[in-house]
């Protein structure tokens, strides 16, 4: 009994100086109807026979004389008992002759093959914070498997980007991000934005577009008025304070000389006219108190001196005509 019992421990000693296997498969996401080729690597060890199994579950294996499996997608999913899309993990080990014994390998790592049917339909959404334009086309089914998603406004390809697993894990989702200048031009105020997914493989595998999701353009504020006074000040190739003592001084000069086409206006009119000219000088140039009292002062004078010239001409008309008369 002693005896078996060392032979067995050296056995399982001289099995585990081997190298553990590896698995590789092509490709590894597939439609049912296409074939994956499986190789279970030995390094070059003198093999009776490898082992195939899936999910850690070591009943229905499948053995190779030659260590490679070709299924197709479809005899992949019976071998597993699921229906696609679905991804399945694959495992091997090897069994070597000795002494008339077979001893098998210590098992390899796992590598996972995804067998798709028809893609579902991708769910996207928006959400806008008015600066950057979040896009997120989330793909329905659990599978273990990097998309690449596109991106459209109508039929135009806007964007692509690789799929990444959603915070709950348990689909995969692509973002996008665009500015509001991006997106929109002067003449377009909205767009219909859609997405879809697929894999890279032979063939192509592609989703359907999902639904479209329209999206419109901020309102523009109201800041006419601060960019015409930007524009102002930039035309005028002038500081700010040269700019107000120009439009000071024209207004000045505008005052000056209406105030002397007054003097020839009849009494009322002059008022009425000083009272206006007086008042739109003050808005136009925003003069202080003091320069707009002596403007004031200046017509108040203009207008005296233009009654009294006026009076003395009547009175020289009169004295005249009696002249005549005697």
């Amino acid at each position: 009994m002693e005896l078996f019992i060392f032979i067995a421990l050296q056995l399982l000693m001289e099995v585990q100086s081997y190298k553990a296997p590896a698995v590789k498969v092509s490709p590894d996401v597939l439609r049912e109807s296409r074939s994956v080729k499986m190789i279970c690597e030995t390094a070059d060890v003198p093999v009776k026979q490898c082992h195939f199994y899936i999910n850690s579950e070591q009943k229905n294996i499948k053995v190779s004389p030659s260590c490679e499996l070709d299924l197709t997608g479809a005899e992949v999913l019976r071998w597993a008992d699921v229906k696609s899309p679905a991804s399945v993990h694959i495992y091997c080990f090897y069994t070597i002759t000795e002494r008339g014994i077979d001893k098998p390998s210590s098992h390899s790592p796992a590598v996972t093959v995804t067998v798709l049917g028809s893609l579902q339909k991708p769910i996207i959404s928006v959400s806008d914070d008015d600066v950057q334009i979040n896009i997120a086309c989330e793909i329905p089914p659990s599978v273990r498997a990097d998309f690449i998603c596109s991106l459209y406004t109508e039929d135009v390809l806007l964007l692509r980007s690789v799929s990444q697993k959603s915070r709950s894990g348990e689909n995969h989702i692509c973002m996008f991000y665009l500015t509001h200048s991006e997106l929109f031009t002067r003449s377009v105020n909205s767009r219909n934005l859609s997405c879809d997914y697929y894999i890279n493989t032979e063939p192509e595998i592609r989703s359907p577009r999902s639904d479209t999701h329209t999206i419109r353009a901020l309102p523009l504020t109201s800041t006419s008025e601060t960019y015409s006074t930007t524009d102002l000040h930039s035309k005028s190739n002038l500081p700010s304070s040269a700019s107000e003592e120009s439009m000071f001084s024209i207004s000045a000069t505008t005052a000056h000389v209406t105030t002397t086409m007054k003097t020839y206006l009849p009494t009322s009119t002059k008022k009425k006219t000083m009272f206006s000219t007086a008042t739109s000088t003050q808005r136009a140039s925003q003069m202080d108190t003091k320069t707009f009292t002596g403007l004031l002062i200046m017509v108040l004078v203009s207008t005296g001196v233009g009654v009294i010239f006026s009076g003395l001409i009547c009175l020289c008309w009169f004295a005249c005509k009696k002249r005549r008369q005697q």
